[in-house]
């Protein structure tokens, strides 16, 4: 059973709507998975390829079926009518995705004609990506399939991915995109399934399983928020991740946000030159400085533009230099500069007779002789005595060492390196020769991508994949510890007395005194004494099942009831209030602007629900009609906004 239902207020007043009536099932009774205003009237599309419209969305017998071209389930619909370039274009499209692959969307006459989308996967949402040149808009669309994918860490594993296809007009070649899921980090893995998109004007935001939020610069690559890299300067922790990603703390537990000067991710941070000093993608470098306030400045780390596409992964410093090391062999230095806000990189070789070509992933110095060492791709290890001249070690054990590493550190008279399949390998000579752990203890996490380490005052502390996490006082004997979490663990940081804290995927947060003791308390979920604003990628365990931006303010609603807002895609708060009675419980499907001028948002549910906000989602009370049918789910809701904002339908 399907079922639409509309409000019916006096025309002269805008109100909460109060009084609902039924308007449909007519002239069919199948479901309807999504509805839209535009041009004058509402459009409602649903199973079997139905397609309704109507004037006004309130009365049965105004509402005509039309021809869509196309038998398929239709679940999402989309206008780009209200874009001021496309009216001036005469180019108003609308866009409806469904089942198997279809897209139709209407023609110069306003009929619906198939098109050719070149897949067969489930398309389940459209945007239309408004940009300010018409010729760089477009419409996005979201679809899933379900593929066996080779994940890096976890081997061979099948899942729900994304699939994302685009048109400049809707009606032209539809483009399958090759969508990507941390790009920086991973190599050709899908993003999960999407099950909401929204778009501010600059960034995507999207929804996902198990409370996961996703954002994108340009909706084909993908990224979880992930904290890739934490400093500690003696009085702030600085913590930085994707799409620019930056947050600061005294004490590890309540953190703030920052605006860094970039969008690009943000893949390693260290304290030198009186300054915490980031290296991104893109060849960029920044800097950033707490006084009274932050001030921020981008380096030159490229003064011969040959860095646009290298990703800069690891930093370190010394007394008197610091060196940038990433993809290709690339290493940058520069010396303190004695306050210059935007300070010149100088590109250094590797040293070697070939000059490696290698991805670069870390470096750390070694502070009892202050020798510097590079990691990377194929099991490369680099040393240097001054950070310009640079050569491999003597020797590895065992000599066909060629395992990925992925980060490198000091402590304690000993260094050490972690990569792929659990690999571990330490010197005891200033970075001269290296050995791999082969003791059971390291065995045991050889399926494990080991990704950060560090010196904690007592122990060596190593995260990874899966929530992994390992110490030992030797680097030969490990024991694992566990973080209580099971998501990928990318950074780590210490102050080298008591404090440690953690950072991984889903802007995942750890912070605590004891690493051999992690409680559940230690997940930093929070950055308010109130415990109610959520910093984590996953913002809730509920599934996210819609998005939406509107007026500086993004809203996202699941299963459970759950609602969750933000200003600016980090900080998730719930409501204020949501007023009702046990429906205030039910899974939330979708959400709606339902009165532009006041505000005032819709959210629609399983079991009739309905609930409204009239403040941009800070409080919510529920408006349900008393259904009865068990089938009664309201999947779609919208409005015709500025014409009759008192009608939601």
């Amino acid at each position: 059973m399907w079922l639409m239902l509309a409000c019916l207020l006096p025309s002269s007043v805008h109100a909460v709507p109060t009084q609902w009536q039924w308007a449909h099932p007519f002239p069919h009774g199948n479901q309807i998975n999504a509805t839209i205003w535009g041009d004058s009237e509402f459009i409602a599309v649903g199973e079997g390829g139905n397609i309704i419209t109507s004037p006004d969305g309130a009365i049965s017998d105004n509402w005509t079926l039309v021809e869509s071209e196309t038998n398929q389930n239709l679940n999402d619909i989309a206008w780009n009518g209200s874009d001021s370039l496309v009216i001036q274009s005469g180019e108003k499209r609308y866009v409806s995705v469904g089942d198997q692959g279809v897209i139709i969307s209407t023609d110069s006459n306003m009929q619906w004609q198939l098109r050719n989308s070149g897949v067969t996967h489930k398309l389940t949402q459209v945007i239309w990506v408004d940009k300010p040149a018409l010729e760089d808009s477009f419409f996005l669309v979201i679809g899933e399939y379900t593929t066996t994918i080779n994940d890096p860490i976890n081997g061979s594993i099948s899942r729900p991915a994304a699939a994302i296809l685009t048109s400049p007009t809707g009606y032209s070649t539809w483009r399958l995109e090759s969508a990507t899921l941390n790009p920086d980090r991973f190599d050709n893995i899908p993003p999960p399934r999407l099950n909401g998109v929204t778009w501010n004007g600059s960034l995507f935001v999207a929804s996902s399983d198990a409370g996961a939020i996703l954002t994108s610069d340009d909706g084909i690559a993908w990224h979880t928020r992930s904290i890739n890299g934490i400093a500690w300067n003696g009085s702030d922790y600085l913590a930085v991740g994707d799409n620019g990603l930056a947050l600061t703390s005294s004490d590890g537990t309540s953190w703030t946000t920052l605006t860094s000067p970039v969008t690009t991710n943000l893949h390693a941070v260290t304290w030198g030159d009186d300054r915490f000093v980031i290296t991104a993608a893109s060849g960029t470098i920044i800097n950033a400085k707490k006084t009274t306030l932050w001030t921020w400045n981008i380096e030159d780390a490229d003064p011969d533009g040959l860095l646009n596409s290298t990703t800069l992964r690891g930093i370190a410093n010394n007394s008197g230099l610091l060196v940038a090391v990433g993809d290709n062999g690339t290493i940058l230095t520069r010396p303190h500069s004695s306050g210059t806000p935007s300070p010149t990189w100088v590109a250094r070789t590797s040293g070697t007779s070939s000059n490696t070509s290698e991805n670069l992933h870390d470096i750390a110095l070694n502070s009892a002789n202050f020798r510097f060492s590079a990691v990377g791709t194929n099991g490369t290890i680099l040393t240097s005595t001054n950070g310009i001249d640079w050569a491999p070690p003597s020797a590895v054990s065992p000599a066909e060492f060629t395992t990925d590493l992925f980060n490198i550190s000091s402590g304690n008279n000993l260094m050490i390196a972690t990569g792929k399949a659990g690999t571990i390998i330490s010197s005891s000579d200033d970075g001269a020769t290296w050995t791999e752990c082969t003791t059971s203890s390291c065995d045991s996490i050889a399926d494990e991508w080991l990704l950060d380490s560090s010196w904690d005052g007592t122990s060596h502390v190593v995260v990874g994949s899966n929530g992994t996490l390992i110490t030992s006082s030797d680097g030969i004997n490990w024991t694992a510890q566990s973080a209580q979490t099971t998501e990928h663990l990318f950074s780590i940081a210490s102050d080298g007395a008591s404090r440690v804290l953690i950072g991984g995927e889903y802007s995942t947060q750890i912070a605590t005194n004891d690493v051999s003791a992690i409680l559940s308390s230690d997940l930093v979920m929070t950055s308010m004494p109130d415990a109610t604003t959520f910093t984590s990628g996953r913002i809730t365990q509920e599934a996210l099942n819609e998005i939406l931006y509107f007026n500086n303010r993004y809203t996202t609603v699941g299963s459970a009831g759950t609602i969750l807002t933000s200003d600016n895609g980090i900080y998730w708060t719930p409501p204020n209030s949501i007023t009702g009675g046990s429906e205030i419980a039910n899974d939330l499907f979708d959400i709606s602007v339902t009165d532009s001028d006041d505000n005032h948002l819709t959210a629609s549910g399983a079991w009739g629900t309905l609930l409204q906000s009239t403040d941009n989602g800070l409080n919510w009370n529920s408006i349900g009609p008393p259904l009865t049918g068990n089938a009664d789910f309201l999947n779609g809701i919208t409005s015709n906004l500025l014409s009759n904002p008192e009608t939601p339908t």
